[in-house]
């Protein structure tokens, strides 16, 4: 990779981009209770599951996600 970023950065940890963000949800452990709470208010579900079915329309798991991502493997390498 050439991007600036690549160059300069001491780690690189590169993320699957969901078709379904439901997926990374899923990843992330628990009982699937999210699906319920989602499929139940769909005015939340757009705006916290946004991207994760049953509104794949979105964004709004994505950074949560990421920032769960990035903890794991701040863990994973002892940075903290």
């Amino acid at each position: 990779q050439d991007i600036s970023l690549y160059r300069h950065a001491r780690y690189v940890w590169e993320v699957e981009e969901y078709r379904d963000w439901a997926v990374a949800l899923d990843s992330m452990g628990g009982n699937g209770a999210w699906r319920r709470i989602a499929a139940n208010n769909t005015k939340s579900s757009q705006l916290v599951f946004g991207g994760a079915s049953p509104t794949p329309q979105g964004n709004g798991v994505i950074v949560p996600y990421l920032k769960w991502v990035l903890m794991r493997k701040v863990r994973e390498h002892g940075l903290l």
